[in-house]
């Protein structure tokens, strides 16, 4: 008899943080980088760009997350029951949601692109938001190897390799950054795109048992607050920044910090107390995957039927902001509830 798992409400509310932060950042994007270049900056615009900065570790804090609860060498593994059930839950999906991508991109075109240009597109991973399902499906078949690395290897190894999987990121994305010659954009091919996030994999893993003093102290959102700030004035409304990318120091160190914080809180630990909150807690949680895929078609319905653009936003733009955000938000959860009635079409959402 199978003694059945003692439910984790900390890792729900890393992915329910996560989820919104996944939603809250394209709704965001298009209002940073036009004020700085009209020379219109002023309270929205710092309070929304401070807001998005600080939400960037969302990805990096779902791929920890990942590792967390996939990366246990203390268990059992059969790898062909590993990857059928994966293949269920993020493959179909990644079909079905990058056909609905391509069917957008095609009509949307002012010349109709080429079935090798749609192509092209998966192939360098031209999907928008569903580049973060290409870096999962990667690292869900280095998984087997990953494992069986931890396996057979010592505490010290496992070490090594995290600072080595780090220090990679960090060296590929400064190169990157300092110069153009040396420049390997990872990004751009999908079966390279997940390298950089390795190190977050591992690190979900490293720090599953780690007990660090300070982890939950308030000085810890102090660190968190101030990354998020210096990396907002750095990037100075350029969403493609290396401040803000996910192989920057700011970023790495906000994603631990975020991690570490909301896995070891013993208030949010508490709340599995309670039935109601436990209850709030999982169903949230269980939408996330759901209202992730579901959130860019409905930001790009709403654009397409209000064509509603920075310039012409009225002040405050921080409250069309909150607006939007709300809608997106709510119609994106609507679907995914609504998915459960119409047969055959839950496989499509996780």
């Amino acid at each position: 008899m199978k003694t059945p798992k003692k439910y984790n409400i900390n890792a729900d509310v890393v992915r329910i943080l996560a989820g919104f932060g996944v939603v809250l950042i394209p709704v965001t994007d298009p209002f940073i980088g036009y004020p700085p270049t009209m020379g219109t900056r002023g309270f929205s615009w710092e309070l929304i760009h401070l807001i998005n900065t600080f939400f960037r570790t969302s990805v990096p804090l779902f791929i920890m997350l990942s590792g967390f609860l996939i990366l246990d060498p203390t268990k059992p593994f059969d790898p062909q029951t590993f990857y059928r059930k994966r293949l269920w839950r993020v493959g179909i999906p990644f079909v079905f949601w990058v056909m609905v991508e391509l069917a957008w991109t095609y009509f949307n075109s002012e010349t109709a692109p080429t079935l090798f240009q749609l192509f092209e597109k998966i192939i360098g991973v031209n999907l928008g938001h569903l580049y973060f399902l290409a870096i999962i499906l990667d690292l869900y078949y280095v998984t087997p190897y990953i494992l069986a690395f931890l396996k057979n290897t010592s505490r010290k190894m496992h070490t090594y390799l995290l600072y080595n999987a780090f220090g990679f990121t960090l060296l590929l994305s400064g190169i990157n950054a300092i110069s153009y010659e040396a420049d390997v954009i990872t990004a751009d091919n999908i079966i390279t795109i997940f390298l950089p996030f390795i190190c977050y994999y591992i690190a979900g893993y490293y720090f599953k048992d780690v007990v660090l003093k300070y982890a939950t102290s308030f000085w810890m959102i102090v660190v968190y607050g101030a990354l998020a700030f210096i990396t907002a004035m750095a990037s100075n409304g350029d969403v493609g920044a290396y401040p803000r990318q996910y192989g920057s120091p700011f970023i790495i160190v906000m994603t631990i910090i975020s991690f570490l914080y909301l896995m070891r809180n013993i208030s949010i630990e508490k709340l599995s107390k309670s039935k109601f909150a436990t209850n709030s807690v999982r169903f949230l949680a269980s939408m996330i995957f759901g209202i992730y895929l579901t959130h860019m078609l409905v930001i790009n319905l709403f654009d397409y039927w209000y064509g509603i653009v920075p310039e012409s936003v009225p002040s405050p733009m921080w409250l069309y902001v909150l607006f939007k955000l709300g809608i997106v938000s709510i119609v994106s959860f609507a679907v995914v509830v609504m998915r459960k009635r119409i047969p055959y079409f839950r496989a499509v959402f996780g």
